[in-house]
Order: C-alpha cells, then structure tokens, then sequence
C-alpha cells in the first residue's frame, strides 16, 4: 500500500452491497481506499484491497476491517470510515483537523437522528427483526446487570473519525470487536456499551447523514430502493411545507405498521 498522506479515508463493500461512488470533493490530502471481493469494480479514486479474511460473511467482512483499521493501516495516524452507502459531498479534511487534529477527541462519530438510548435502539431492534431477537434479549440483558444507564446516547456508525493507532482507541476497537462476536451484528447496540466500559471520551456529532449538510449523504444500499426513497424523503423533510407534510404522514403510517412486527 502506498502512502502518500496522513490521512485515509476507506469504505468496504461486500456481496455487491453497495455502488462504488467517487468523493464530490477530493482532498489531495487524503489517500482513499475501498475494501471489497470485488475487484473489477473501477474508480477514479478508490484505490481496491481486497478483503483480508475471505472465509467470513459480507457482514463480518465489513465489521472487521470497519473496527480494527490500525490492523490494515498502521502508516497512517488518522482514518474515516465511510458506510458503502453514503456520499462524499465536502472537504472532510476539515472535520478531520477540527475533530482529531485541533481538538481534543480520539474518536468522533455521529449522533442517531431518532434515538439517545441504547435501549430504545434495541426494542427498533426486535421490533423490525434487525437480528435474532433471543441474541439481542441476551446481550441487552447482560448490560442491564452490569447497570448500564438509560439515556447514555446513540450513535450511528456509518462515519466514523478516529486516531486509529493511538492505544486508547486500539483497545476499544478491540472490545468492540469482541462484543459484536458475541451478540447482536446490529454494532450501535454495543458500541456505546465499550464506550461506558471503557470510561472513553469521544466526540457525538451532530453532523449526520440522514440529515441534510455538506458534507454527507446517504444514497441507501443497492438493493433498498424503497428506503432509498424514504432517506431522500427524510434528508429533505425541511426544505418546505408539503416535504414537512409527506414526512409526517410517511412516518405516522410507519410507525403504526411497526407496531405490528412485535412477536
């Protein structure tokens, strides 16, 4: 692999999952990289690896290299994990020098645009059959015995910011890692729980995907043509009455189909 900065920015696709999109902006301070099984894909910008265990599934494929970047990238001293399904749109070489470089934060990843508890997320969880719901009902069990609070925060892991060599964040990765091998494959359920554990200050950004901004925009997987409709419905719910309107009307009409996937 060659470096050219100190700065990564990698993405990881698996199975097809997602399309291959170039960066809006491109930093030439920032050496990009694309994890996938695939590699004829083509970009401009993307430089391919291959996946390192090819024995896992697609979902263990991009959780393994999402949490333990300092394994694949020990040359440089900060990285952005990018979901497969979200856009570039701005300079990130900003939020990377205000976040890590000028700030005092490790670690900085996006605050969840619906929720603030780990728990609340874990009932959506079940509710819409995200994962077995016996292995959620273990691992949610497991950290209210060990007092985990309530209302502790959320985050969403499709942006992650990180001073991935640093030996604080390698340990925590490293715990992250572990506890998603043992339980839920859905990582916010234990990302905030390692978080607490290890006593970690990081920084919740208010800088999200499904919220309209500059600097990134989630398109949905490949094959999510409906949820791709509503995330745009969602990005730009905003922007006037009738985009309020339909969002609201969507989301009562949601939610109350929700309440019907309860086992």
């Amino acid at each position: 692999m060659k470096k050219n900065n100190d700065i990564i920015v990698y993405t990881a696709i698996a199975n097809n999952y997602d399309d291959l999109i170039d960066p809006k902006f491109i930093s030439s301070n920032i050496d990009y990289y694309c994890f996938t099984d695939d590699m004829s894909m083509k970009s401009e910008v993307w430089n391919l690896i291959e996946f390192p265990l090819d024995d896992l599934n697609s979902t263990y494929k991009n959780r393994i290299v999402k949490m333990l970047p300092h394994k694949y990238f020990s040359e440089y001293k900060y990285s952005v994990y990018i979901d497969g399904s979200i856009d570039i749109l701005g300079d990130i070489e900003k939020l990377v020098n205000e976040y890590l470089v000028e700030g005092e934060y490790k670690l900085a990843v996006p605050k969840h645009p619906e929720r603030d508890c780990l728990y609340e997320e874990a009932k959506a969880c079940i509710n819409l059959k995200k994962d077995n719901v016996e292995i959620i009902k273990k691992q949610i069990s497991k950290y209210k015995e060990e007092n985990f609070p309530k209302g502790f925060g959320l985050t969403e892991n499709g942006i992650i910011f990180r001073q991935h060599n640093d030996p604080e964040v390698i340990n925590l990765m490293q715990d992250w890692w572990d506890e998603f091998n043992k339980f839920s494959q859905r990582d916010q359920l234990s990302f905030l729980y390692v978080i607490w554990k290890n006593n970690f200050n990081y920084l919740s950004m208010n800088i999200n995907s499904r919220v309209e901004n500059k600097y990134f925009r989630i398109r949905g997987h490949k094959k999510d043509g409906i949820r791709r409709i509503w995330q745009l419905i969602k990005i730009h719910r905003d922007k006037n009455k009738f985009n309020k309107a339909l969002y609201n009307l969507l989301k009562n009409i949601k939610n109350k189909l929700d309440k019907y996937r309860i086992d």
